[in-house]
């Protein structure tokens, strides 16, 4: 009896034990032809799409570029297009410089700057070169010249134009369209006095505006305004 009890409780237990292996053993998964080409066409989309992705992330890049190329060459242009206003600026400035500087070798002077005094006939002082002038004591306005010289060392004829109030002063004697003329020898550079207008009666001019303007061969060289008080 004892041992039919243990053999049937073997047997029991090998029979749940092929159950139990049974149901935890699973049963390959069989696909049809349609469904295993399904899947190749499914992964064959997903690698496209992917590839798609990455040619999108790519152009997207290229497209940034190329607007910051533009952006760039945009900027170039108008850097060029002001270089080239620039560059024909220049020219200009340099066409005119070349024709003033053959005008002024023309020239045997420049003359820096003009001061005018109070003197009398023979020369001597009244009112300083560049103080102030009074018509109660004007006589002879005379200019003084600073110069430098083109053409040293030689003699040269300046011819003058005083203006008083607007009018051209001129004598019977004067040369057409000037007030005078001096001719005045140059060094190299320096100071020269010209050849005054008016008389020893002081108060020979009244109050008001003046202007004397020195001449070369018909090119006014330099101006000055005064005024008599």
């Amino acid at each position: 009896m004892k041992r039919l009890y243990i053999t049937l409780l073997f047997s029991t237990i090998i029979l749940l034990s092929s159950k139990s292996y049974a149901q935890s053993r699973k049963e390959p998964e069989i696909k049809t032809p349609q469904e295993i080409e399904t899947e190749k066409t499914i992964a064959s989309l997903k690698k496209q799409v992917a590839e798609l992705n990455k040619q999108a992330v790519q152009m997207k890049q290229i497209r940034i570029e190329r607007n910051q190329y533009a952006n760039h060459n945009t900027i170039l242009r108008s850097e060029a297009k002001i270089l080239q206003q620039k560059n024909a600026e220049l020219v200009d400035e340099n066409k005119k410089l070349n024709k003033q500087l053959n005008e002024v070798a023309q020239y045997p002077i420049i003359i820096k700057s003009i001061k005018v005094g109070n003197t009398y006939k023979g020369g001597t002082i009244e009112t300083n070169y560049g103080n102030t002038l009074y018509s109660s004591t004007s006589m002879f306005l005379r200019p003084q010249i600073e110069y430098i010289a083109l053409k040293p060392n030689q003699t040269i004829t300046l011819y003058l134009k005083l203006y008083e109030n607007g009018s051209l002063r001129e004598l019977t004697s004067s040369i057409s369209g000037y007030s005078t003329k001096d001719d005045v020898y140059v060094s190299s550079e320096g100071k020269a006095e010209l050849s005054g207008w008016g008389n020893e009666i002081k108060g020979q001019w009244p109050k008001g505006n003046y202007r004397y303007e020195i001449w070369y061969n018909g090119m006014c060289l330099k101006t000055v305004d005064f005024t008599l008080n």
